[in-house]
């Protein structure tokens, strides 16, 4: 099997690398999901307020605390990792988040959430990792979408899992853990798949740029360099990050503020339609060979998201479109500007300015400030009684429109206009 698969896969433009990367790294993220998400779609209803928060409240911001601690941790082991270990990385990092989920379930819900801390340090890691087996290829965008579609997808699907394990008997404590058991053993098989991977060949070098393991020298002299475009960027990805965050973790909450129980859709009900569309848009991006145009389309796709966020909250505000439709709206607008950000945004912008980098140090940059603002934001919804769920969601959708659309304006001006910054591409 493994002389079949590298012979297979040592093609790196066809058909079948391009359907088993793909694959691969979709199913693997999304078994990553089955660990992280399903305890959203509890409500946690009767459990002991902590700090001033609901203990659902307190739960998000102990995942999302560990998630930035290891995304800002990730900002240096990412980008220099060492790629002969990335799978045994990947399935000891998830089992640690299992085993924080088996801490979560047995510990009183006093203490519980500290469990929570542990799952999201450990899971952090992740995206980078399996990311890191796809960039800098000439298909990178294909490969990268597939991977976003994933959590896209995912989250609203294994929350619809925790539901119907719930409905089953399954309480809320133990339906985390009991999610992650059904996905268990299909990671390790898919984790281990991805490692046949071949690393990118000279033809990939020659259109993406080199994408060398970072000492900490690299890494500031990158920002020194580059500093106010990529700072603008990370801005805005804060605001972005933030949003997302609030809107897929508070899902079942903000439905809740805006119809009776009888009425809220399955989760997948949203996300399916999200996914299919935001993956429709960007497809087009594939086929294009300069490194300019992909970057300046991929920063047209995130100013268009961020303004499809503040227009469809007007027109819900208004009263033009329903709740349905709004959510709707918000989840492609949101995916529209996030996925960019998270597969091909930052490694078409390494390819453009020809610096020796890699994708991982960005997105894990921007993720760590993306996570501590959603910690923010978590927080302050928590502290303000007479906020809903759904109207903060309003409040930050159109703060994400207005706020966002300026520091993309001024990123795209910066890596766009002033030619000093790239070689000829």
């Amino acid at each position: 099997m493994r002389r079949y698969l590298e012979k297979r896969l040592a093609n790196r433009q066809g058909a079948f690398f391009a359907l088993f990367a793909t694959l691969s790294a979709f199913l693997l993220y999304s078994c990553m999901y089955a660990f992280r998400k399903p305890y959203t779609a509890a409500e946690f209803i009767g459990y002991p307020e902590l700090l001033g928060f609901s203990y659902k409240e307190t739960l998000v911001l102990a995942q999302i605390c560990g998630y930035a601690i290891s995304k800002f941790l990730g900002i240096r082991i990412i980008s220099s990792q060492n790629k002969s270990r990335r799978a045994r990385s990947v399935i000891g990092l998830i089992s640690l988040s299992w085993v924080a989920l088996l801490a979560f379930a047995l510990l009183p819900p006093e203490a519980a959430f500290i469990a929570m801390i542990g799952n999201g340090m450990a899971l952090g890691m992740i995206w980078g990792i399996v990311f890191s087996y796809l960039e800098g290829r000439r298909n990178t965008e294909l490969l990268g979408l597939g991977l976003c579609a994933s959590f896209v997808l995912s989250g609203g699907v294994v929350k619809d899992i925790g539901v119907w394990l719930m409905d089953k008997g399954i309480s809320e404590m133990w339906m985390p853990f009991t999610t992650g058991a059904l996905f268990f053993i299909p990671m390790i098989v898919l984790a281990l798949a991805l490692d046949f991977l071949p690393e990118p060949d000279a033809s990939d070098i020659q259109q993406r740029s080199f994408r060398p393991a970072m000492t900490s020298s690299d890494r500031r002299g990158f920002l020194h360099r580059y500093r106010a475009g990529v700072w603008s960027l990370v801005l805005v990805y804060m605001l972005l990050s933030s949003y997302r965050t609030f809107r897929d973790d508070f899902m079942a909450d903000i439905w809740a503020d805006l119809r009776l129980p009888a009425d809220i859709p399955a989760f997948s009900r949203t996300e399916i339609p999200v996914a299919v569309g935001v993956l429709l848009i960007l497809a087009p991006t594939v086929l294009l060979k300069s490194n300019r145009s992909a970057l300046q389309t991929n920063l047209l796709a995130i100013l268009v998201g961020v303004l499809t966020c503040g227009a469809a909250t007007l027109a819900f505000r208004a009263g033009m479109i329903s709740d349905y439709v709004w959510m709707l709206s918000l989840g492609i607008g949101s995916y529209l500007a996030y996925i960019p950000y998270n597969a091909i945004l930052f490694d078409r912008l390494i390819a453009y300015v020809r610096k020796p980098a890699n994708a991982g140090f960005l997105i894990y940059l921007a993720d760590a400030f993306g996570y501590a603002a959603s910690v923010v934001l978590v927080a302050f919804n928590g502290q303000i009684p007479e906020l809903n769920y759904a109207l903060t969601l309003e409040r930050v959708s159109l703060a994400l429109g207005i706020l966002g659309s300026i520091g993309l304006l001024f990123a795209a001006r910066y890596f766009l206009l002033r030619s000093n910054l790239q070689s000829k591409n």
